[in-house]
């Protein structure tokens, strides 16, 4: 008996886009929102919750 599936298997797509350098702005702005809610919880809201920071 033959290999009947050796025909089945589809080539590569080699078209595809190269990598963009730098980040989207989303990257950038995820991290600095938390970092400013963590400066947030620090400063202002723990405190006046009563916990100690």
């Amino acid at each position: 008996m033959k290999n009947r599936d050796i025909e089945t298997y589809q080539p590569m797509n080699t078209n595809f886009a190269l990598p963009r350098k730098g980040g989207k702005p989303m990257e950038f702005l995820i991290p600095l929102g938390v970092l400013a809610l963590w400066i947030l919880l620090q400063a202002w809201i723990l405190p006046r919750l009563g916990v100690k920071t």
